[in-house]
């Protein structure tokens, strides 16, 4: 972990997050850029130069083959268009998106910044939280070809917390579970009692009766 002076307050980078702590100490941020491996990077751009490629040496010359090759150009070019634009955003959202987490005296804010998308903003009242805690989720996609059914699992780290003592709300920051751990770590200090993870909490009252 490496500690450097940032706008008057730490910036202490694990992982791959930053953690900027506001200048009176009481409030902080934590970034976390979205991830993009080369090797989707490098998928995305292939399938990129293969709907440009489509689009500017094949489908113009479809129509030199007769009616039905005309047509058909006719019906790929919005495929094409599609893929293309959709492929695009992809790659920008992964190089340029990233997600923040914000602790304030009374709020636990959420923002998912996307450049070529939506982004989306949500705020969780501290007062209302149970305590964070990692825990290993289980995602299925179901996907139906030709009568044939095909479901693929995906295991991944989350962070969950209860809210309102009535739904339980499951945040997925772009980290690895080691990740997420420093992640959490990092956020302790800031987050009232009842917020924090409760063998954090147990071991913090331990140390302050120590002292008294």
């Amino acid at each position: 972990m490496k500690n450097t002076a940032h706008g008057g307050g730490v910036v202490a980078q694990a992982a791959r997050f930053r953690v900027c702590p506001a200048i009176n100490g009481l409030c902080v941020t934590v970034v976390v850029p979205r991830s993009l491996t080369s090797e989707v990077l490098g998928v995305y751009g292939v399938m990129v130069t293969v709907f440009v490629s489509a689009s500017v040496f094949v489908l113009p010359t479809l129509h030199l083959n007769g009616v039905f090759w005309t047509a058909a150009a006719v019906a790929i070019v919005p495929y094409c268009v599609y893929g293309l634009v959709n492929f695009w955003l992809e790659i920008l959202d992964g190089l340029y998106g990233y997600q923040s987490f914000s602790i304030s005296a009374t709020t636990f804010s959420v923002h998912n910044h996307t450049p070529a998308r939506t982004s989306h903003h949500k705020e969780y009242a501290l007062a209302k939280m149970g305590p964070m805690h990692i825990q290993t989720t289980t995602s299925t996609r179901t996907r139906v070809c030709r009568h044939h059914r095909n479901t693929r699992a995906q295991v991944y780290p989350a962070l969950l917390f209860s809210y309102d003592a009535m739904t339980v709300v499951e945040l997925n920051p772009f980290l690895t579970k080691h990740e997420l751990e420093l992640f959490l770590l990092e956020m302790t200090p800031y987050l009232p009692d009842h917020v924090k993870q409760e063998s954090v909490a147990v071991e913090e009252g331990m140390i302050s009766t120590a002292q008294e």
